[in-house]
């Protein structure tokens, strides 16, 4: 946690942006609300594509885009959307987990909290 602005200079990163429900902070828009009020973006969507593969320079080639997602960074051409169903977090229903193309079914109603702002997923 960065509890002054003299701390970010020690980040390892590019900076900080909040994408939390305004709920949760001072009650005012948040990045994505005010990008799309001013129409810079069409809707209220965002996405991530995390890599470990660097550029020429070294550089992580990881990114985030605000207003859609890029279809390059897609591993099917099939995209889901999974509503939110606590307004106040990030939460969706899990019914199912995927890994290395195993699937897990999961027995019971299940809520999954992703939060950007943290390296972990908290899962059932």
């Amino acid at each position: 946690m960065v509890n002054a602005l003299e701390e970010l200079h020690t980040l390892e990163a590019d900076g900080v942006i909040g994408l939390g429900f305004h709920s949760l902070s001072t009650h005012k828009p948040n990045i994505m609300e005010n990008l799309y009020h001013q129409k810079i973006i069409e809707n209220c969507t965002f996405s991530f594509f995390l890599s470990w593969k660097k550029d020429d320079r070294d550089e992580p080639l990881s990114e985030i885009i605000l207003g859609g997602y890029d279809t390059n960074y897609m591993a099917e051409d099939n995209f889901y959307y999974t509503p939110v169903i606590d307004p106040r977090e990030w939460s969706i229903k899990l019914q199912k987990l995927k890994i290395n193309n195993k699937t897990f079914k999961l027995y019971r109603n299940n809520i999954a909290l992703i939060d950007s702002g943290t390296s972990l997923l908290k899962l059932p």
